[in-house]
């Protein structure tokens, strides 16, 4: 399958209930993990799929770290965590890849699997503005990460389009929104990348195999 490296596509018989948490991962660090773990733990995800991005959508960032950098820290990370894997199509996209077009390819490429597209709930509540969204939960179910006590509850507009449903509810392979919790880490790229700048530590922000790296890679950026 186009896109698919080891693990990821051979092992699709394995992992027939599979997350994806895409993102800019500009780096990615442990907040990301554990949004991955909180899902993982909830939902009993046989494994997860980091999905970055290329050129986003939404954004024009001269902040952004090249395409192949980003995906070189994902996978690298992903290489000492069992059951986490990299699935490179949007890099891979000469154009930029909404979720719709992912979660459509992804749909295609794996007919019999459950997939779960996690999200943070500040990213969620604003899905009425994603491209074509109300086809979405037709392609995956939608795992909300509330982060830090965030309350969630089922947004008026989710009515007709998915189901708001306990994470231990068995349903089929997609329509389902799935709110989970997990403790507040306060992790951003954001707030790595400036770190860097102002010339302080990275430890316990991300994993140490990527961290030289990162440091080279923002420590001249404006």
């Amino acid at each position: 399958m186009g896109g698919l490296r080891r693990g990821a596509g051979s092992g699709v018989s394995e992992c027939p209930r599979l997350g994806l948490l895409g993102g800019t991962f500009n780096p990615i660090h442990y907040g990301h993990l554990a949004m991955v773990g909180a899902a993982r733990s909830a939902l009993g995800l046989d494994g997860v799929w980091l999905v970055p991005a290329g050129q986003p959508p939404h954004r024009d960032d001269p902040d952004l770290a090249p395409a192949q950098k980003r995906l070189a820290w994902c996978r690298r990370v992903a290489a000492g965590i069992p059951g986490l894997d990299v699935w490179d199509g949007e890099i891979r996209r000469s154009t930029p890849a909404y979720t719709w077009d992912t979660l459509t390819r992804l749909r295609g490429q794996l007919p019999e699997a459950e997939l779960f597209w996690i999200v943070g709930w500040d990213a969620f509540v604003q899905l009425p503005t994603w491209h074509r969204w109300e086809e979405l939960l037709g392609l995956a179910h939608f795992v909300v990460v509330g982060r830090g006590g965030e309350t969630m509850q089922a947004p008026a507009w989710l009515e007709g389009v998915g189901r708001w449903t306990p994470a231990n509810s068995v349903v089929g392979r997609s329509g389902a929104v799935f709110p989970v919790s997990m403790h507040r880490v306060d992790i951003s790229a954001t707030g790595i990348r400036q770190a860097v700048r102002e010339g302080r530590s990275l430890i316990g922000r991300l994993p140490a195999e990527i961290m030289v790296e990162v440091q080279a890679t923002f420590v001249g950026r404006l």
